[in-house]
């Protein structure tokens, strides 16, 4: 048991001094400040990163990182489009950075996610009269008038936006009263109005990646377990948005654990039932796993809840006579959590994970 310890502390400090970083490059191309078109790959990042500057790979060992305002744009070969856009915020800073295009048509849509998980801001563009705007979701302040607060004045500014943006659309913005601001609402509304004009400007919309991965773990006590046998086993389902975030992701699955005593029915009682098995089953329809987005060890930690049926069985005893066994069927919320790290093997992972559960449980596994 010694060993197992040390063989765990041994993972769990080297995945916070772990400094390899995986590359994951993706085959690409970059459009110069002259549209001249370059083709190689890309270090594959999220949106937010993205946004502020790229790294490219003409040849082996030969990277580039590009600030936004080097390049006309750049993308992805699997369909993912990045353009250059300069704009002044509000604060009147001027902003130079790569914006994802998500819509194509009559109105190009694009979308800057900033690192600080502050509201993307959105670039419309219209081909036919060469207007463009940008918005972001309006502050949340309130003014007061005779001391009755009112809605602050620019939180209808998207509204004002959307039908500057049309201009010849009419009737196409809904009522300003259901139409509050949201990105999905907006892009909604631009893509119904690009179909309208689709025989003049074809239309095509970038359909986020998602990634999914499964994670099948077995384990055993280590300390702190009841008399008996015991083990347990669990299967999850991840899904990640990787252009999105790469240290979260939604989990779903199912686990299952296993008790038995190894003491026989105590006799020496005249009627009594004596529990000396439990099978647990816990079901968690969503919870949430943080984890390393790179590195060849990468620790990750989940919590979730669900329900969980636990199944019981005893020892029934009559008279100081054991006269058969007996079930007891019980439904309970149930609280499931565990942290761990993953160790790189190939394109897939080995698992090494600890929960808490009736005892310390060190749980291995493989997640592909």
């Amino acid at each position: 048991m010694k060993n197992i310890f040390v063989f765990l502390a041994i993972i769990i400090i080297a995945s916070y001094v772990q400094t390899v970083k995986a590359q994951n490059e993706s085959a690409g191309y970059i459009l110069t400040t002259e549209k001249d078109t370059i083709h190689g790959f890309i270090l594959d990042q999220i949106d937010a990163d993205l946004g502020i500057e790229m790294q490219f790979v003409k040849n082996v060992g030969d990277t580039t990182i590009y600030k936004p305002e080097e390049l006309f744009g750049f993308g992805f070969d699997y369909g993912r489009n990045f353009e250059y856009m300069s704009f002044t915020d509000d604060s009147n800073n001027t902003q130079n950075v790569f914006a994802k295009r998500v819509l194509e048509g009559r109105i190009d849509m694009l979308v800057w996610r900033r690192l600080n998980g502050d509201s993307p801001y959105l670039f419309l563009r219209n081909k036919q009269s060469n207007r463009e705007v940008f918005m972001t979701s309006p502050p949340k302040r309130k003014v007061s008038k005779d001391a009755e607060p009112v809605k602050a004045m620019d939180e209808n500014k998207h509204i004002g936006l959307l039908i500057y943006i049309k201009s010849d659309a009419l009737n196409s913005v809904p009522n300003e009263k259901y139409f509050k601001y949201s990105s999905k609402k907006i892009k909604k509304n631009i893509l119904a109005d690009n179909r309208t004009h689709e025989k003049d400007f074809p239309v095509s919309e970038y359909e986020e990646r998602k990634k999914f991965s499964h994670d099948i773990t077995v384990g055993m006590p280590v300390i702190w377990a009841a008399n008996g046998t015991s083990f347990r086993g669990a299967y999850f389902l991840n899904r990640t948005l990787p252009e999105k975030s790469r240290k979260v992701s939604l989990i779903s699955g199912i686990s299952y654990r296993y008790w038995k005593s190894d003491k026989e029915p105590d006799t020496t009682n005249k009627n009594s039932s004596q529990n000396f098995k439990q099978q647990y089953i816990s079901l968690l329809p969503i919870g949430v796993n943080f984890h390393a987005k790179s590195g060849a060890i990468r620790p990750y930690g989940y919590l979730g809840v669900g329900l969980a049926l636990l199944v019981s069985t005893y020892y029934d005893l009559e008279n100081y006579k054991y006269v058969g066994d007996s079930n007891d069927f019980t439904v309970i919320p149930a609280l499931n959590f565990g942290f761990g790290a993953k160790i790189k093997a190939g394109p897939n992972f080995i698992l090494c994970e600890i929960t808490l559960a009736n005892g310390v449980y060190l749980n291995l596994g493989y997640s592909f």
